[in-house]
């Protein structure tokens, strides 16, 4: 291994190396999920077995931490030289992610993106670096020391069954009361709140279960917010309009509410699978039947059409429709927008009404895309302030820096 190398998957091969060969082991992760627990438990018990010093700190940010886990974990008790605490993050912020580990005159420190769990350990995407202890032996101390004066801190509190308890009733309460932020984490682990490999993507997973268990979709209420800021843009006599929400919060769905008053509906993407699932979630909320217009399938004789850019573009196809032929037309992704081949054929339309979604309202090249909604941004929400203006009570939002 280099002095200083870059991780960016599987990072659980060189922590269970670090397990294995030290004799000090301390693991800093803003949060641990159960899967993570499992995958390096017995790696665990080998290294406290032949008297590794281990000690684990993890926090209560957003009780995104599972009680499953610390119970997992109880069980490394029956060690002496174990310790795991609790950091109370009274609604600050917690995000660290380090792996330190020791013997002797050797050592390793991991530091990156990668939390307690299967999926940052092993198949996700994450950035970490990972330094030999002698490139840097004062930064190496510094890390140890910084990592005890947390451990020991006043804001961790150690973790037994009673804490386990305490802590799982605040859990429960919480989950319960904003059971949108909890939204898919047993079944993809902690994916809502690291980084995705694809944002696109990520959305299309996220408000595919978001309400197909519902007989009514009903907007959760970030989406209640954007929708009332479309209707008051309507009311103030605006033909156009960008909303940008976070990835996860649900624009489809959102497009999908606010269609409901308009007859012929165009829906333009540049992915199948963004076209497919769009199609899924208008037909719920609209009680409409969609077709899908790319380059095998041509269903033109439908109130709701999902468009690929790619083909509507051309401008064969493009002509295939009259200027006027839809009242809403929808531009997911629209920070794309400013290129020659979405101008085009926002350009060739003219609806009653042109929104555009995306999940940030800027592109890197330069280029205004709010220009083409004649710089209306009439909503935007970001991952935070959802959580901020919508998810949490007064007491923790208090905490937020």
């Amino acid at each position: 291994m280099e002095n200083i190398s870059l991780h960016t998957k599987n990072i659980y091969k060189h922590i269970k190396s670090g397990i294995q060969n030290s004799s000090t082991i301390y693991l800093l992760s803003s949060f641990i999920m159960k899967s993570g627990v499992e995958l390096i438990i017995d790696d665990l018990k080998l290294s406290l077995e032949n008297g590794a010093d281990v000690k684990i700190v993890t926090g209560d940010y957003l009780y995104v931490t599972q009680p499953q886990a610390l119970e997992l974990l109880l069980d490394l008790y029956k060690y002496n030289n174990f310790e795991i605490r609790l950091w109370q993050s009274s609604g600050q912020s917690f995000h660290p992610k380090t792996y330190i580990f020791k013997h002797e005159d050797e050592g390793n420190l991991v530091i990156g993106s990668s939390n307690l769990s299967r999926s940052a350990l092993t198949s996700g995407v994450e950035w970490n670096l990972q330094m030999k202890r002698h490139t840097s032996t004062d930064v190496f101390h510094d890390a140890l020391d910084t990592f005890i004066d947390l451990f020991h801190s006043q804001e961790t509190i150690q973790i037994n069954p009673e804490t386990i308890k305490d802590y799982k009733n605040h859990y429960d309460r919480f989950h319960a009361d904003h059971p949108d932020l909890n939204l898919k984490w047993s079944e993809r682990e902690e994916v809502e709140l690291t980084l995705p490999n694809d944002s696109e993507e990520q959305e299309v997973i996220l408000e595919s279960s978001q309400h197909y268990q519902e007989k009514t979709p009903e907007p959760r209420p970030a989406q209640r917010i954007a929708l009332d800021a479309l209707n008051e843009t309507v009311n103030e006599g605006y033909d156009k309009a960008v909303v940008a929400l976070a990835t996860g919060l649900g624009k489809t769905y959102l497009a999908a509410f606010f269609a409901q008053k308009y007859e012929k509906i165009l829906f333009i993407a540049h992915r199948e699978e963004i076209l497919n699932q769009a199609r899924k979630s208008f037909e719920h909320s609209l009680d409409k039947e969609g077709g899908i217009f790319n380059g095998s399938q041509k269903d033109m004789d439908h109130d709701l059409i999902f468009a690929s850019i790619q083909t509507l573009s051309i401008q064969e196809r493009l002509n295939s429709f009259s200027p006027n032929d839809f009242d809403l037309i929808i531009v997911d992704e629209f920070h794309h927008a400013a290129a020659n081949t979405y101008k085009k054929v926002i350009d060739y339309f003219n609806p009653s009404f042109l929104l555009g979604l995306t999940a940030t309202p800027e592109r890197t090249d330069g280029q205004d895309v709010l220009a083409l909604c004649d710089g209306n941004l009439a909503c935007e929400i970001s991952f935070i302030d959802a959580i901020r203006w919508v998810a949490l009570p007064l007491s923790i939002l208090r905490g937020f820096r």
